[in-house]
C-alpha cells in the first residue's frame, strides 16, 4: 500500500473523537528516511469540541509516525517526555516553543 503514495502528499482528515465530536485538520503525508509521518494542522483556524483540536489550542502543527499494513494505517504519537528531553540534549534541534502550565 505505501508504495503507491506519493512522496509528499496533502489530505483534508478529520478525526472523531470517541464522543463522536470531530475536527477537520489539513494534513502533509511525508516520507523520511524510509519511514512515513503525517503533519496536523486544524483546518481554517477552526476550534470545536474535539480533543485533538482542543490539544492544538495554538493552531501548532502535530507530527505523527504512520504504520501501513495490508489495508489499514497506525498512528504513533510521539512519546513527549522522550521528545523533551532530546530537545533539551540537543539531540534534535527544531524550531519550537515551550508551554509553561499553558502558557508560552
Amino acid at each position: 500500500m505505501h508504495g503507491l503514495i506519493p512522496a509528499d502528499s496533502s489530505y483534508q482528515l478529520e478525526i472523531i473523537d470517541k464522543d463522536g465530536n470531530s475536527g477537520s485538520f489539513n494534513s502533509h503525508l511525508f516520507r523520511l528516511n524510509n519511514q512515513f509521518y503525517l503533519d496536523f494542522y486544524p483546518s481554517d483556524g477552526q476550534i470545536s469540541s474535539n480533543d485533538f483540536i482542543k490539544g492544538s489550542i495554538l493552531l501548532t502543527h502535530t507530527l505523527a509516525k504512520i504504520e501501513f499494513s495490508s489495508n489499514s494505517m497506525k498512528i504513533q504519537w510521539f512519546n513527549e517526555n522522550w521528545l523533551a528531553k532530546l530537545l533539551e540534549q540537543n539531540k534534535i534541534r527544531i524550531r519550537h516553543e515551550e508551554l509553561k502550565d499553558g502558557v508560552l
